[in-house]
């Protein structure tokens, strides 16, 4: 969806501008579809109606919402180890996920920090109004999802600007902040701090997003690091396993650094195998340590 922004004959593309801007040049066909109650950005991308094959203006629409969800126990713990890791001025990208969400209002006394996220929510605006973030810096997203308040809050925010995923996930530009923080999630990590995204079992759940780039950016920047936040069980299963569960690893060993837990941090980057999984299973759920280290045992026997 896209709203018109004004008489010259340009729409914007609002709180979405991911994919659209790298897509409509090469279309062979150009739908606009245009909703009045998309908000109309000045510092979103924007696209020509006489480009467009066909305009479609549809009658305003409430855009896609979502409300913040309240941390649980494990996830305040969790954010707790991973606030503490962000430095002071930090390049902050945030993925979905309970987790990294649940981290960012204890940023709140930070100061200086800059918007290099693909994603936004809400939790960015309430570190925007207690100060945290630089008020001259380029702050940049692609996607922002939340409440009519907070795109409204978007739309008076002209120093957040959004671009495609060319810009918001490129890994040379990214690299080059200082203390570029990536903070994400995972489904299952094992031994070797091999990263599962995409598969719950034999289930495909998704794709590996940003991740892979934002991990490699974070090893590239002065200062930086790439936080995979999770807690140490789902359904009662441990999620730092001996072997991953599904098909594919979404993040190689090589670009795991910093794992966390609501049980503590596991630092990766520069460790050996043997350091590697103790380092895991230190933060694993405390009635699974015991099987892990006989799997490690076993499988480091084979190596």
């Amino acid at each position: 969806m896209s709203r018109r922004l004004d008489e010259a004959g340009r729409c914007s593309l609002g709180v979405a501008a991911d994919f659209t801007p790298i897509a409509w040049p090469r279309a062979r066909r150009k739908v606009l579809v245009i909703n009045p109650a998309m908000p109309a950005l000045a510092q979103s991308p924007s696209l020509a109606l006489a480009d467009a094959d066909l305009i479609i203006e549809i009658e305003p629409s409430p855009l896609i919402s979502a409300q913040s969800r309240a941390s649980g126990e494990v996830e305040a713990r969790i954010a707790g180890h991973v606030a503490a890791l962000v430095p002071e001025g930090a390049a902050l990208q945030v993925g979905i996920g309970g987790a990294p969400s649940a981290a960012l209002p204890l940023l709140k006394d930070h100061r200086g920090l800059i918007i290099a996220s693909g994603f936004v929510g809400p939790e960015f605006q309430l570190l925007w109004d207690a100060g945290a973030f630089a008020p001259d810096a380029a702050h940049q997203t692609g996607v922002a999802l939340g409440e009519a308040g907070f795109y409204d809050w978007l739309k008076h925010t002209p120093q957040v600007r959004f671009a495609s995923v060319r810009e918001t996930h490129d890994v040379a530009a990214l690299g080059a902040l200082p203390r570029f923080t990536a903070i994400n999630s995972a489904l299952e990590i094992d031994l070797f701090g091999q990263v599962n995204l995409e598969w719950r079992g034999q289930e495909l759940m998704g794709g590996v997003g940003g991740a892979p780039e934002f991990g490699a950016a974070a090893q590239r920047s002065a200062g930086g690091r790439s936080i995979i936040a999770l807690p140490s069980l789902a359904g009662g299963a441990s999620r730092i396993v001996s072997k991953l569960s599904g098909r594919t690893v979404s993040l190689p060993r090589a670009l795991s650094d910093t794992i966390v837990t609501e049980h503590g941090v596991a630092e990766l980057l520069g460790k050996s195998l043997d350091a590697r999984a103790e380092a895991l299973i230190a933060i694993a759920a405390p009635a699974a340590r015991d099987a892990l280290e006989r799997a490690w045992r076993a499988l480091r026997a084979t190596l």
